[in-house]
């Protein structure tokens, strides 16, 4: 029991240190960028500094360190951090949640957007492009949805939810994952509804026990953002049904914010719907699956184990009975689960333990990757340093 809470409480103390490195060394990063220290970088340095610290600080560390420490293998780590099997019904599923949580976000961010305003704080400008070429959209899609998605989720839905509800419970995990999600974007304009969506991200990957979801929602969400800036420059289009909204709320404020109420109310229960049925078709449908290969495989050893006795003594075959042998069965059923990425060796170390005692260590890097991304963020409000 003791080595089991030990492997709770290093978990989640990795998680916390491995993350409080990656906030420092992406803060570090972003500081030198604004004050002009990595200018020697040239027009690439927006894409050398994104690559660095989407694979190099939000992947790589994230995974590094937690292989290095607990000693598995790195697909062990994976499956840990939920890269589990979806199907592609799971894929469209989620994908259509990525649209809903899209206008969700346009609508929650220009509503931070007017607080913010009220409260004097205005946008810094930037330089309006002269071009927008169809490489430079696909650009921005892998630098700002491709990579993000794949690099942040393992980061924060992988390391520090599964590292921090190791010896947490799960909902504190999922709150202190969102606050981390949304202050990383060190966005006083972004902090809010990033935040929103982190908390609903950890929800699903905890509920889910697959973080693909996470991914697809989050890549979703960021590609139409860049999609809709792309179709603005060059009036496509695509950005008509919310001009058109924002045009009659501003027109008809009353109407218009009951319709708002309206539409967000349907959207959510819509979400709702669709994570329920999200669930079914992940979770269940492998639980389903996997309990029948289980239940086939311990009726054939019984039959061959009759079988073998019949040839041996020349009795009848007795009346099969109900099966009881529930260590055979949980037996099996993780060996086959690996088989469809749904069980962890190391989740199931973890699984086996006790309520770990607070770590006061890692509760102080949490609290202090905490501290330094508020400090960066209210600069963004105070002082437009992003």
């Amino acid at each position: 029991m003791a080595k089991n809470q030990s492997l709770g409480n290093k978990l989640n103390r990795t998680s916390s240190i491995a993350y409080f490195a990656i906030v420092v060394l992406f803060v570090t990063i972003k500081m030198l960028s604004h004050y002009g220290v990595l200018s020697f970088l040239g027009e690439t340095g927006g894409i050398v500094l994104s690559v660095v610290i989407q694979i190099g600080l939000m992947f790589l560390i994230s995974v590094g360190v937690m292989w290095a420490v607990t000693k598995k293998k790195p697909l062990e780590v994976f499956r840990f951090y939920g890269f589990k099997k979806i199907s592609w019904k799971g894929v469209a599923i989620a994908f259509v949640m990525g649209i809903i949580v899209y206008i969700l976000t346009v609508y929650a961010s220009t509503f931070f957007h007017i607080i913010l305003q009220m409260l004097g704080f205005k946008s810094p400008e930037s330089e309006p492009m002269q071009s927008y070429p169809i490489w430079q959209l696909l650009l921005n899609i892998l630098l700002t949805a491709i990579l993000p998605a794949i690099c942040e989720e393992t980061c924060h839905r992988g390391m520090v939810l599964n590292g921090t509800s190791s010896a947490k419970k799960r909902s504190t995990a999922i709150i202190l994952t969102s606050i981390l999600f949304g202050l990383l974007h060190c966005n006083i304009e972004q902090w809010f509804y990033t935040t929103l969506i982190g908390f609903f991200l950890g929800y699903l990957a905890s509920v889910m026990e697959n973080i693909y979801p996470a991914i697809i929602i989050h890549f979703t969400n960021n590609a139409l953002s860049v999609f809709m800036g792309y179709s603005q420059f060059h009036n496509l289009g695509a950005t008509f049904v919310f001009d058109y909204v924002s045009e009659f709320m501003s027109n008809n404020a009353i109407m218009g914010i009951l319709f708002l109420i309206i539409l967000l109310a349907f959207l959510g229960l819509l979400l709702k719907f669709l994570t329920a049925l999200l669930f079914k078709h992940t979770i269940l449908k492998q639980i389903h699956s996997l309990n029948n290969k289980v239940l086939k495989q311990m009726e054939k050893d019984d039959y061959l184990q009759d079988l073998s006795s019949i040839v041996k003594s020349g009795e009848t075959c007795k009346p099969p009975t109900e099966m009881q042998d529930f260590s055979k069965f949980k037996t099996l059923f993780y060996e086959y689960g690996k088989d469809y990425g749904f069980t962890s060796e190391l989740k199931r170390e973890v699984g086996e333990d006790l309520p770990a005692k607070k770590d006061w260590v890692s509760t102080a890097f949490n609290v202090a990757s905490i501290v330094i991304l508020s400090a960066v963020t209210i600069m963004s409000f105070i002082w437009g340093i992003i």
